[in-house]
């Protein structure tokens, strides 16, 4: 192989690698809002489970690839929630990001559904 197949290989390695550990840990909750307040979003997820995400200070909020606003977020909006488990409690998930809008099996690794 010459050097310049050989930079290409390690540079997909290193992009594969870098997306793994961007989403580790994280579960995404996949599915329609239900309830929406400054504290947190309930989603019926895509089995029709209703899942409540708590909302912190810095959780982020996207619509079409532009940042919005927790007032932006509306009951009947399809979401997907990037979320992570509260480390003071395990069975609570804590949101990192919430994306709204169309969104396709790429968009998201291991949904809560």
């Amino acid at each position: 192989m010459n050097s310049k197949k050989h930079l290409a290989v390690l540079l997909i390695c290193l992009v594969v690698t870098l997306a793994a550990f961007a989403h580790e840990g994280m579960e995404h909750v996949m599915g329609t809002v239900t309830q929406v307040s400054a504290e947190s979003i309930t989603v019926k997820t895509t089995k029709g489970v209703l899942v409540t995400v708590a909302l912190a200070a810095d959780t982020q909020f996207m619509k079409d690839k532009v940042a919005i606003k927790i007032a932006d977020v509306k009951m009947g909006d399809r979401v997907v929630i990037e979320a992570k488990k509260d480390p003071k409690d395990a069975t609570k998930l804590v949101a990192h990001m919430v994306m709204i809008g169309q969104m396709d099996d790429k968009t998201h690794h291991q949904p809560h559904n």
